[in-house]
């Protein structure tokens, strides 16, 4: 019922009612600006937003517990409109103080040998970062694994090892000094955030 409310206000040209968003972690970080400036133009509408890892958000789309998802890719596994709406860097990232950064254009295998520091399986970053280990043929050693984009960015910060991160979550620190790109080919890399709903649904 409440659903049909809100499709009959929007038909007489009101958009209100209840926005259910996904979005993956690292997209808390990009999301406020768009959602501020969303709500002014549609002060009828409220917003709930839920944040979790790339499996919590494709389970949440599947169920219908959300309206609209925002992650690095659309699920291959679900039917959905999709569209890229922003450009996603995503980079390797260390202390100004560690080795690699004095050592003249390291490659992937010697990360293997810094403490990578990644997010959790089911993470669009542990993907992505994965998929670049297998397409340039090198095997990947995980240092350390952390569900939270935050104490990846305190331990390397603190020189605990190399992280693959977001920039759009680290751009603070980056800016301040306390974290430095990595002296990479092909560093930072650039994806894309897309927006999507079930193609099954308005």
């Amino acid at each position: 019922w409440g659903e049909a409310g809100d499709a009959m206000a929007a038909h007489c040209g009101d958009i209100a009612g209840l926005l259910r968003i996904g979005a993956v972690t690292t997209a808390e970080y990009l999301l406020p600006p768009l959602l501020l400036e969303f709500v002014r133009e549609h002060p009828q509408v409220k917003v709930k937003l839920q944040i979790g890892n790339r499996a919590d958000v494709v389970n949440q789309l599947a169920s219908q517990d959300i309206d609209l998802a925002i992650m690095g890719r659309p699920p291959s596994e679900l039917k959905t409109i999709s569209a890229a709406f922003a450009k996603h860097p995503m980079a390797f990232v260390a202390a100004p103080s560690h080795p690699l950064m004095t050592t003249p254009k390291p490659g992937l295998a010697a990360l293997n040998q810094a403490n990578l520091l990644v997010r959790e399986r089911g993470s669009g970053t542990r993907t992505t970062v994965e998929q670049m280990f297998k397409d340039a043929g090198v095997s990947l050693t995980i240092g350390s694994e952390m569900s939270s984009n935050e104490a990846i960015k305190q331990m390397c910060a603190a020189g605990f090892g190399v992280a693959f991160l977001s920039l759009h979550t680290c751009r603070l620190e980056l800016d301040a000094g306390l974290l430095q790109l990595l002296p990479l080919d092909n560093n930072p890399v650039e994806r894309e955030w897309f927006v999507m709903h079930l193609a099954s649904r308005q």
